[in-house]
């Protein structure tokens, strides 16, 4: 009879202790994730203050289809590395790229490039409030995965990149992108348009050759042309090298220089 007294005694002991273990971790649970929301909420302000506060800071953001924005890549190579900011394409939250902002002790006279590959409507406009960019640039939106997927809220959310852009802020278009092309033609910000021998954009590529390990052709504006010989074999990525040398002529690269830089890069 005690036995079963006792039996009884530390069961009750024991749900008790349970509840008491279960109410403990709920409530660490529910402390952590406070410390863990002010955590973000202070990175983020911290790098809201660091952007507010640098001068001559440009950001040029990049929209695109996929995870490797290859023309993002090429932009950042035809620049000084000491000036430059690029924020990879596994960073698309505010919260991490705010880390990557404040890892960087001075901002002042530097260029930010980044990705924007978010099909989320409203995610865009967000990490855009935090780093203001100048230039926004639509390189690839046509993919398989438009065709299953809600094409009007993806290219709903991709043009925010244009949407958020100052009244003084340049557009810049891969008008061979079936997609982006009906975008640039409902815009009336300042625009760029580029791509593959069309004389009537801004920027286009033409007088294409290929030798055995050369790929050779002519980037136009509307000043100059100019004659690239580059070590890349692969012509598709002649649209992601014009690409790149446009921001980089819009941001005050002559094509010369870039012609130059682009000889020493061997792979994309």
């Amino acid at each position: 009879m005690i036995t079963d007294y006792l039996t009884i005694i530390l069961f009750f002991i024991v749900v008790i202790v349970i509840l008491l273990l279960f109410r403990y971790e709920k409530i660490k649970a529910i402390i952590l994730k406070e410390i863990k929301k002010r955590n973000i909420k202070k990175e983020i302000n911290m790098a809201y203050d660091k952007v507010r506060a640098t001068e001559n800071l440009k950001t040029i953001s990049f929209a695109c289809n996929s995870d490797d924005n290859k023309t993002k890549m090429l932009a950042c190579k035809f620049f000084d590395s000491d000036n430059t900011v690029e924020i990879k394409e596994n960073i698309n939250t505010i919260y991490d790229i705010s880390r990557e902002i404040n890892k960087n002790d001075n901002l002042d006279n530097s260029i930010i490039f980044m990705n924007t590959n978010c099909n989320e409507i409203g995610k865009i406009s967000e990490i855009s409030d935090l780093l203001n960019p100048q230039i926004g640039i639509m390189t690839d939106i046509e993919s398989k995965v438009l065709d299953t997927e809600n094409t009007e809220n993806i290219l709903k959310s991709k043009y925010e990149i244009i949407e958020v852009l100052p009244p003084e802020g340049i557009a810049i278009f891969n008008y061979d992108d079936k997609y982006i092309k009906k975008l640039a033609d409902k815009t009336f910000k300042e625009k760029v348009l580029y791509g593959i021998e069309n004389e009537e954009l801004d920027y286009y590529i033409d007088n294409i050759r290929e030798d055995e390990k050369n790929l050779k052709f002519n980037i136009n504006n509307n000043k100059e042309k100019v004659e690239f010989n580059t070590k890349i074999e692969n012509k598709e990525y002649l649209i992601d090298i014009l690409g790149a040398v446009t921001v980089c002529n819009v941001l005050g690269i002559n094509l010369k220089k870039t012609s130059k830089r682009l000889e020493k890069i061997i792979e994309i």
